[in-house]
């Protein structure tokens, strides 16, 4: 298998021999959001048909293939640079990039902050000051800097509610789409993973069902019941409060 390419939030990258994501297919401008479930002594989807993608879902786009892949992966803590401003976290991610100019660099950088839905004033404010929802967008723009076939967000749910994640992960379908990449977000429950394309649900690495959310949240299988009722419901947060007061 030929090495494949990782890349942290931070822009840093080396050679790699074992993808940073389970054996699962991931589809061009599609998010799949995966839920690990723990001490599962159920039935499991046969390998060979959850890689070929033919378990409950159908797909329009083209699988990407995981041997040849590079990837960047946003840490499940960020990974970005508190003694910089947001835009200048970025702008270092960018470094290295073909650019004519630092004008240049820095509308790239602006560009891509807005592509996260991050907005203007946030541009000069350090990440410590950001709210957490604003500082995983501001790592997930870091990770888009570099020209990779798979973005993975890990533990999503672990630092966000889940009103935030389903926010994030809208945005992520919009990227996907225009850059024709795949997306894998690492979620807590069913409920973070309702507005994905498709949900793997994990144990250990095999897969217990993968499908469309609306199709797993009509299933009577015990274990999807369980992840329906694993996360509880959160208040909806002021989008435009994206930098923390004081």
């Amino acid at each position: 298998m030929p090495a494949t390419k990782f890349i942290d939030a931070a822009g840093q990258s080396e050679p790699v021999t074992q993808n940073p994501i389970p054996d699962i297919p991931i589809y061009r401008g599609e998010v799949t959001a995966v839920i690990y479930v723990a001490n599962y002594r159920g039935s499991v989807v046969s390998r060979e048909s959850a890689k070929s993608g033919n378990n409950q879902v159908a797909h329009t786009s083209a699988q990407i293939d995981l041997a040849t892949a590079s990837f960047a992966v946003v840490p499940t803590h960020n990974g970005l640079l508190d003694d910089c401003s947001a835009l200048e976290n970025i702008e270092r991610s960018l470094t290295g990039l073909a650019f004519d100019t630092r004008e240049f660099r820095t509308k790239d950088a602006e560009d891509r902050l807005e592509e996260v839905g991050l907005l203007p004033g946030v541009r000069h404010v350090a990440p410590r000051s950001l709210n957490v929802e604003a500082a995983k967008r501001l790592a997930i723009a870091r990770a888009l800097c570099q020209p990779v076939e798979i973005v993975v967000v890990r533990a999503l749910s672990e630092t966000v509610n889940s009103e935030s994640v389903r926010l994030i992960i809208l945005m992520l379908r919009e990227t996907a789409t225009r850059r024709d990449i795949g997306v894998v977000v690492e979620v807590g429950g069913l409920v973070d993973a309702d507005v994905a394309d498709t949900v793997v649900i994990l144990s250990e690495t095999e897969v217990v069902l993968n499908g469309k959310p609306a199709e797993l949240r009509a299933s009577e299988n015990p274990t999807v019941q369980q992840l329906l009722d694993s996360v509880p419901p959160h208040g909806r947060i002021d989008m435009s409060e994206f930098v923390l007061a004081g």
